[in-house]
């Protein structure tokens, strides 16, 4: 009888970081290996029975499969504290100036147009607008001639022209 292991899969390690303090205790330094590497597998174990006289196999038993996990590099990163900055002394207030007298504002050099919206418009009725084509296409009007009469309650019928196309 012979032991066989077959391989089935194979699980690749990772490469991750881990944060250290500057000043950790186990002395890493930037770029350090923390935990070293390997890869995982998966297998199954076989007993396997030869014929002493042919060599042919008579019996294939499994006995087991097997997971071997993987486990990640661990790679350190050293987290460097920043230096405090030093406080600065505060200056003392210095005392206010008298006010000057305003300047009289120069001529601007590129005047810009002025707004020829009226600062307070009459109200305006909006002219209806015609859909391209129309407005028939939902069909029904065509040919009616006069004007429509907008949908809802409305006790001012607006006149829409007819454009025949």
């Amino acid at each position: 009888m012979e032991f066989e292991s077959v391989h089935l899969n194979t699980y690749p390690f990772k490469e991750v970081e881990k944060e250290f303090p500057e000043d950790n205790d186990k002395g890493y330094e930037d770029g350090d290996v923390v935990t070293s590497p390997y890869t995982g597998y998966k297998s199954e174990g076989w007993a396997v029975k030869y014929d002493k006289v042919t060599g042919k196999e008579i019996e294939r038993v499994k006995l087991s499969t097997d997971v071997y996990s993987s486990r990640d590099r661990v790679i350190a990163k050293i987290i460097r504290e920043e230096e405090p900055t030093e406080p600065t002394e505060p200056t003392e207030p210095t005392e206010p100036t008298e006010p000057t007298e305003p300047t009289e504002p120069s001529e601007p050099t590129d005047p810009t147009p002025s707004d020829p919206t009226p600062s307070d418009p009459e109200p305006s009725t909006p002219e209806p607008s015609v859909p391209e084509g129309g407005g028939n296409e939902g069909g029904g009007n065509e040919g009616s001639g006069g004007t429509e009469e907008p949908s809802g309650n409305s006790s001012n019928p607006i006149e829409l022209p007819m454009i025949s196309g």
